[in-house]
């Protein structure tokens, strides 16, 4: 009985991997909008994980819906996209919070230290389900306008 025997060779042949090509025409989620910006770039999902400096199966997860990414990857997500993929009412306090925490990627508790307050504070005004008192509305707002200045639609 004969074995069979394959040739091998040192050569590689490279075959260029086909992407994914479902494009979504009206892309609701972030996951739907990722999916589209990676394909408008020609990229594999590995090249955006690096870029995001995430590993391949959480950027795969975030892709199709499995997961949601943290917020310290939004600034990278932002860059990546060129715009901002949530909606806010940028005109409430708790639209400006939101917004300033995904530019910045920063967690409740990290933004409340920014005024001296605790992320759970921080939570309830963001979900509106407390106001600050007037001083403190004030001050947290007009800094926020500071800063926010090129992206609040008042």
């Amino acid at each position: 009985m004969g074995r069979v025997v394959l040739p091998f060779s040192a050569l590689g042949v490279h075959v260029p991997r086909k992407l994914y090509t479902k494009w979504v025409e009206h892309p609701k989620t972030l996951g739907e909008r990722l999916l589209n910006k990676r394909l408008e770039k020609g990229l594999l999902q590995k090249e955006v994980a690096v870029l995001l400096g995430v590993s391949e199966d959480a950027y795969r997860f975030w892709e199709n819906g499995s997961a949601y990414p943290r917020i310290k990857y939004f600034p990278k997500i932002i860059e990546f996209l060129g715009y901002i993929p949530i909606e806010l009412d940028t005109t409430s306090l708790s639209g400006k919070i939101t917004l300033y925490r995904h530019l910045h990627g920063l967690t409740y508790k990290e933004f409340g230290k920014l005024f001296n307050f605790d992320g759970t504070t921080i939570r309830s005004w963001e979900l509106e389900e407390f106001k600050p008192f007037k001083a403190t509305l004030n001050r947290v707002d007009e800094w926020l306008n500071s800063k926010l200045h090129n992206y609040i639609n008042e």
